[in-house]
């Protein structure tokens, strides 16, 4: 059988199965089953949002109502929900609507002195050359520097619980890869990750 985008080398016959069923990449047996439909599994407590398998558009209040399931430390500010961690602040920021987007910022607490700049802009290219995201950079402020990221996920035509988690998710979790690398190069006094 050939993938649907590749070409066949001449001769190459299609099974008759195959023939007879045309490639629909939104046929439901596609889909893998979550959690709650694979036998033994425990079920899937993201349901509690917004339901199963729903798509259903991104707000706030989807949003408000994983991290509180999530049970991690947040407040609210200017409408974003800032998540508070040991070492990193993270700000949520929904932009609802037609061009709905879910923004996912990250910043170390602690400042970074002006003398480890060119240190951490090295480790930035560096994460930059190598890895597809978080975006990183240097933000000003009085005591030295922020060590911030962000990533950036398209929601225009709404997201499901789990595709709603994975974004967070992903965003949380590839910003404390690269502040783990960042710190590890500047301890060992290299800038290179």
């Amino acid at each position: 059988m050939s993938w649907p985008f590749t070409s066949r080398r001449s001769g190459d016959e299609e099974p008759e199965e195959r023939k007879s069923q045309p490639f629909d990449p939104f046929d439901p047996a596609l889909i893998p089953p979550t959690g709650s439909e694979v036998p033994g599994s425990p079920p899937d407590q993201l349901e509690m949002i917004t339901g199963k398998h729903v798509v259903a558009p991104l707000t706030r209040d989807r949003v408000r109502e994983f991290v509180r399931y999530l049970g991690m430390a947040w407040e609210e500010h200017n409408e974003d929900i800032v998540i508070l961690q040991n070492r990193v602040i993270t700000r949520v920021q929904v932009r609802e609507g037609e061009s709905a987007t879910l923004y996912v910022y990250s910043w170390l607490r602690t400042p970074a002195p002006a003398e480890v700049a060119e240190q951490i802009r090295q480790s930035i290219e560096t994460w930059h050359r190598t890895k597809f995201f978080p975006t990183c950079y240097l933000v000003p402020v009085e005591e030295g520097f922020l060590v911030q990221t962000d990533m950036n996920t398209p929601c225009w035509a709404g997201m499901t619980d789990a595709q709603l988690s994975l974004a967070i998710n992903v965003a949380m979790q590839s910003s404390d890869a690269f502040f783990d690398e960042l710190t590890q190069a500047l301890e060992a006094g290299s800038a290179i990750p």
